[in-house]
């Protein structure tokens, strides 16, 4: 089990690419006037399609459209931190199989912590597959609650110094999101802000890869120290297991 760091700095900037390239075709007035002149209008009568009407069914796709960007850019930003979120599991799988001490505040059996079920042990083919399983629980506990106290566990497990803007960035983010996913709030969102969103996600990826390249952590951290990689126990490198 491993880290791809490498594929998890490039997944929000392929959300913003996303949204950006919507965003400038949205801004092109000669594809969006071209788009609209090839559209087929219908009426009960001839006189009704004079150049009033045609401007005012103009102006209101231009407004739909931008509506739609809008809503485009809220689904961006909800999926930059669901980005965050996946990095973050990932990071404490991978760190919690390679040193599965550290494992012990994330898992509770009968509200005794650090310990597991017997049937874990009993139902597992190997040691790796029972660590593998109890690396996914207490990974799963640990990213609960505010970016900000995610980051913290992370600094704690893997004994380093992460840079606590990038958590109180993470932190606001979250916020917006949850304002964004469970209130329905809307703005006009530019390119610009988007990118300042993308930026903040891939600070606090590329803090999880030098706590898990200092902790080597077996993964791909070229995005933070090119062309490093750690290998995993077979001595090959994970880079060539990266999807994109």
């Amino acid at each position: 089990m491993h880290f791809n760091g490498d594929f998890h700095k490039y997944k929000p900037l392929q959300d913003f690419i996303a949204f950006k390239s919507m965003h400038n075709l949205a801004s092109n007035k000669l594809a969006i006037k071209a788009y609209f002149e090839s559209m087929t209008l219908h009426t009960t009568e001839d006189s009704l399609l004079g150049e009033h009407t045609r401007k005012n069914l103009s102006d209101s796709m231009k407004k739909d459209i931008e509506t739609s960007i809008n809503h485009f850019g809220g689904l961006t930003i909800i999926g930059l931190c669901t980005c965050f979120e996946v990095a973050a599991k990932d990071f404490f799988k991978a760190f919690f199989f390679s040193k599965p001490k550290s494992m012990h505040d994330y898992l509770e059996h009968r509200a005794i912590q650090g310990s597991v079920a017997f049937d874990d042990i009993t139902n597992s083919d190997s040691l790796d597959d029972l660590f593998a399983a109890l690396a996914e629980r207490a990974a799963s506990k640990a990213i609960k609650g505010h970016f900000s106290e995610v980051m913290r566990r992370v600094s704690k497990i893997s004994k380093s110094q992460l840079d606590k803007n990038v958590s109180k960035s993470l932190d606001q983010l979250q916020k917006l999101r949850n304002k964004i996913a469970h209130e329905k709030h809307a703005q006009n969102w530019d390119v610009a802000r988007l990118q300042e969103f993308e930026n903040v996600v891939g600070k606090g990826i590329d803090e999880l890869c030098k706590a898990a390249y200092s902790n080597d952590i077996p993964g791909s951290y070229t995005c933070i120290y090119p062309p490093t990689l750690n290998l995993n126990d077979c001595g090959v490198s994970v880079l060539s297991d990266i999807e994109m």
